[in-house]
């Protein structure tokens, strides 16, 4: 309907990554994943899981945003 598609605010659904690294499969698979990627590391250089674990925001996008990021990498076979 036109009131939702034209409303000025629009929510957005944090998800809780730092609570699912804690408890599904942990914080090693995910460290694995991003780490796995040289090129994550060259962008960052720095480690970055470490990085977003400690960030206080518990619903910060940036730990997020790399994972993404790391998958799309894999999935379509980047490299520098």
């Amino acid at each position: 309907p036109s009131y939702i598609l034209n409303r000025r605010q629009k929510v957005g659904r944090p998800i809780p990554l730092k609570k699912w690294i804690h408890s599904s499969y942990g914080e090693e698979y995910y460290r694995n994943i991003v780490n796995s990627k040289e090129m994550i590391s060259d962008i960052f250089g720095f480690d970055f899981v470490t990085y977003a674990l400690n960030n206080p925001n518990p619903y910060d996008r940036s730990l997020w945003m790399v994972l993404s990021l790391s998958i799309w990498i894999e999935e379509f076979k980047i490299s520098v």
